[in-house]
């Protein structure tokens, strides 16, 4: 558990000790329908995907445990398809068919609609050439982004690069982060999964909680969404922004809750360094800036970008692993020139990339280490589910206190102490996931337990501690997970 700026300090030992002994078990995975396979798999076992990894018959970019998906973001202004060729020639050789090219066409603004349609149309010319998949982000909590749907309908026909459609940070729109999603985000999310099932291609939805209807957890209670995701499974990814507002515990669950109710094909992590600062962190060591939540928001350290490179890139990892002993698949971190590879400043891999995240990548694809869906829902013992699309108990991770969330939080400083703690005290329950509220009975009943969040609050931890326990052989606060016939 995160209770304090210098606890975090701590987590470059335990990455190290965690992949260490993780590696060393040998942890199975596999594709999502096959059964577990042993300690000893060797790469030979699956199939390495080659350049290029996309598909021009079927579905363009397919994704599961054992071969997993790294995204890296590009922001360009205009046509910039060097930013394509710099990614790909930094980017290490043997992790190249493990990468998607994510353009966010944030600065784009000031061109036309036609322009924006020949600056990504350019860029697509690159990654074509490259054979590197790329995915193209058209819906933020801004609204619509960079091309319109005519062209990137015309941009899904002209290149098989282009495998994706991208919709980010929802919740960060103000009016969503305090009463869940907006009648025209819901049009729009609806409109993109459309869209990306027409064209085979995938639609990646990266969101995070604020103090209103986790968003997840919100599209699971919706009558066009849920049986729509539900319909395009096969096109859906969803994948938990590491930053918002104490639900972290609660997006991870909600993620992981929608990947096991079929309604995405794979879930992951998108880890932010920027999450220091907003949990009002400074320096290691230095408690919160003191404050709270304001009318002007959390207070915050004035410095943010100093707050920003405070983050340890040993999280990187941390959180990449959280994830996968989850089925989690896809990842991705922000800033990315920090957590991978540096092209436009010192022109190589950063020490995070070179330290931390591509040496966890390898080893989760090498040792098959990341579970199958079948894998991780065996070992779930308790699910949550709301009656509605939010439930109190799930705010501020009320309900995961109770089990492995946030820690020694008072009434009086809930928010703050829930914003600076994001890692799990113990690994003895995994992630306990929250399915959607339109699950039906064959969904819920291949769980041993449903119950609401406020019924598991209102139990507490000395009713629900046994039954939300995994079988791992673990005591106290160890992260146990099954390793080829053993425990860790």
């Amino acid at each position: 558990m995160i209770r304090t700026a210098k606890a975090i300090a701590t987590t470059w030992l335990l990455t190290v000790l965690i992949a260490v002994t993780v590696v060393a078990a040998g942890c199975s995975g596999s594709d999502d329908s096959a059964p577990s396979t042993s300690g000893s798999a060797t790469p030979s076992s699956t199939p390495v995907p080659q350049l290029p990894r996309y598909r021009t018959d079927g579905l363009r970019l397919a994704v599961s445990p054992s071969q997993p998906l790294v995204i890296y973001n590009v922001y360009p202004s205009g046509a910039q398809p060097e930013l394509i060729d710099q990614v790909v020639a930094l980017w290490p050789k043997d992790l190249l068919p493990y990468l998607a090219i994510q353009i966010v066409p944030n600065d784009m603004d000031a061109l036309t609609p036609a322009e924006k349609a020949a600056a990504v149309d350019r860029m697509l010319d690159a990654s074509d050439k490259a054979q590197v998949a790329v995915i193209l982000q058209t819906l933020t909590l801004f609204g619509n982004e960079g091309p319109d749907d005519a062209a990137v309908d015309a941009a899904f026909d002209a290149h098989p690069s282009l495998v994706g459609i991208g919709v980010a940070e929802l919740s960060a729109n103000y009016q969503t982060s305090i009463g869940g999603l907006q009648d025209d985000q819901r049009a729009g999310l609806a409109k993109r999964i459309e869209q990306a099932a027409r064209h085979d291609a995938v639609l990646l939805w990266a969101d995070m909680g604020y103090l209103g209807p986790q968003v997840f957890v919100d599209a699971g209670a919706d009558p066009v969404l849920y049986p729509l995701m539900r319909k395009h499974r096969d096109n859906i990814i969803v994948q938990v922004k590491q930053n918002g507002l104490g639900r972290r515990f609660g997006t991870q669950s909600a993620a992981l809750g929608m990947y096991l109710s079929d309604m995405a094909s794979a879930w992951g992590i998108n880890s932010e360094d920027w999450l220091w600062w907003e949990a009002s962190l400074q320096r290691l060591g230095d408690p919160q800036v003191p404050g709270g939540l304001t009318l002007d928001g959390m207070v915050r350290s004035d410095h943010q970008v100093r707050a920003r490179l405070t983050y340890p890139e040993a999280l990187f990892g941390t959180e990449m692993l959280l994830a996968a002993a989850s089925g989690g698949s896809v990842f991705s971190i922000e800033k990315p020139e920090r957590g991978t590879i540096d092209p436009a400043g010192t022109g190589k891999i950063s020490p995070a990339g070179e330290h931390v995240v591509f040496p966890v990548l390898r080893r989760l694809i090498h040792d098959h280490m990341i579970p199958s869906r079948d894998e991780v829902e065996s070992r779930v013992k308790l699910a949550l589910r709301p009656e509605t699309r939010d439930d109190p108990a799930l705010a501020t991770d009320l309900v995961f206190s109770e089990l492995y969330g946030p820690d020694g939080c008072t009434e009086a400083d809930r928010l703050s102490c829930a914003q600076r703690q994001w890692l799990p005290s113990t690994g003895r329950y995994g992630i306990v996931p929250t399915l959607p509220a339109l699950a039906r009975d064959d969904t819920t009943g291949r769980f041993p337990l449903v119950m609401t969040p406020t019924a598991a609050l209102e139990a507490g931890a000395a009713v629900i501690d046994a039954k939300a326990a995994m079988a791992d052989a673990a005591t106290g606060d160890s992260w146990a997970a099954p390793a080829a016939g053993s425990d860790l």
